[in-house]
């Protein structure tokens, strides 16, 4: 619990907390302060990757990046171990190498990833929610587990059947099944071209964090090629109505 931005920033670099290239997040403490507290405007040309076009701010990820605590110590090595890499790759049938990745982190507000399925690159994913304060599970913090919206499931048959790459879409075009808020709890999930998920981070900061322990195993290179932005394969709204509806009628559709 802090009393300012400023002092939540000053304790985690304290504890070993470093800002986190990641999807959703930009990594300059001063823009992300200049943003949340209303100096400068959401540009979406400081999202590096993902998403720039379609989410409407951005939030910043502190990773921690030393571990001094024995327990914590354990943990992290034992879910960066070969050990568990092998227990998921038998659950999940995943044979190739791969190569893990696991840490603890903090999302900070406006932190947002749209509706999306994951890169084909991407071998699986889970998330461990380590809350501090019971207030949290009633928040909106989580991540979604969505579906698409009945005018706009083509997208999961063009993608199961295309050399194409899942790409971020707009909110609207999804519908939320269930939000994974309880406390201790792990999420584990293998992308497909259905494994819809997204978050949009709005809480006040200051009195707790959004704790999660975060962990992909990644192949080294994507099972698909070629990538189609979310404007491009949305008949609904007819924008480029061609191009998706020639890659359906491929498909017999």
């Amino acid at each position: 619990k802090c009393d300012s931005n400023s002092d939540l920033f000053e304790k985690l670099l304290e504890q070993s907390y470093v800002p986190q290239a990641f999807p959703g997040c930009i990594t300059d403490i001063k823009a992300y302060l200049d943003f949340i507290e209303g100096r400068k405007k959401f540009n979406k040309d400081m999202i590096k990757g993902y998403g720039k076009h379609v989410i409407e701010g951005y939030g910043i990820t502190m990773r921690l990046n030393s571990y001094t605590d024995e327990f914590l110590k354990e943990i992290i090595a034992y879910l960066n171990s070969n050990n568990f890499l092998d227990i998921l790759k038998e659950k999940f049938e995943i044979d190739e190498f791969l190569n893990i990745e696991t840490a603890i982190q903090k999302n900070l507000n406006k932190y947002e990833i749209s509706p999306h399925c994951d890169t084909s690159r991407k071998a699986l994913t889970y998330m461990v929610n380590i809350y501090t304060d019971k207030r949290c599970e009633d928040l909106s913090i989580h991540t979604h587990l969505l579906k698409f919206k009945e005018q706009y499931r083509y997208l999961s048959l063009f993608w199961e059947t295309n050399n194409v790459d899942p790409v971020w879409v707009p909110w609207d075009w999804c519908e939320t099944v269930k939000c994974t808020s309880s406390n201790n709890s792990i999420t584990i999930f293998k992308p497909s071209h259905e494994t819809l998920h997204a978050v949009k981070l709005d809480y006040d900061h200051l009195e707790f964090q959004r704790n999660q322990i975060y962990g992909n195993l990644w192949y080294e290179k994507s099972k698909k090629t070629e990538n189609v932005p979310w404007q491009d394969l949305d008949i609904v709204n007819r924008r480029n109505v061609g191009f998706i509806r020639r890659a359906l009628s491929k498909l017999g559709l």
